[in-house]
């Protein structure tokens, strides 16, 4: 249920029936569409790391206009955090390469996503 809201609030769609079986997390193809999202996203974030500097703004503003993300206070804590996170449960439980998953972060990061759920028991505290 939560899933579906969060699919319906950013746009995204859901995925026809079938569609996460037809390939694994290491076919070649994910693995060729991964590297190419991770120069994609690493090309702004030099373009926009150079912008910020010159011009001065806050990368964390400039994050947030840029992909669009959205983020939320955290209770009472003075966190922000973004309305969509990465749980690491069952992305980084062994099925993937560390690259991937290394990659797979860095796109979630650079695209402005800063809250990870992570805990020592996943992938055997890898």
């Amino acid at each position: 249920m939560q899933v579906s809201f969060a699919c319906t609030d950013h746009g995204l769609k859901a995925p026809r029936n079938g569609e996460h079986s037809k390939q694994n997390a290491t076919s070649p193809n994910t693995a060729s569409q991964a590297r190419a999202r991770f120069r994609t996203v690493a090309l702004i974030a030099r373009s926009l790391g150079s912008f910020t500097h010159r011009y001065h703004h806050n990368l964390k503003e400039s994050t947030a206009k840029l992909t669009g993300m959205k983020y939320r206070n955290l209770g009472k804590s003075g966190l922000r955090v973004s309305c969509l996170g990465l749980g690491t449960w069952v992305t980084f439980g062994g099925q993937i390469s560390d690259e991937v998953a290394e990659q797979l972060m860095t796109i979630a990061y650079e695209s402005g996503v800063n809250l990870f759920d992570t805990a020592e028991v996943y992938s055997g505290g890898k």
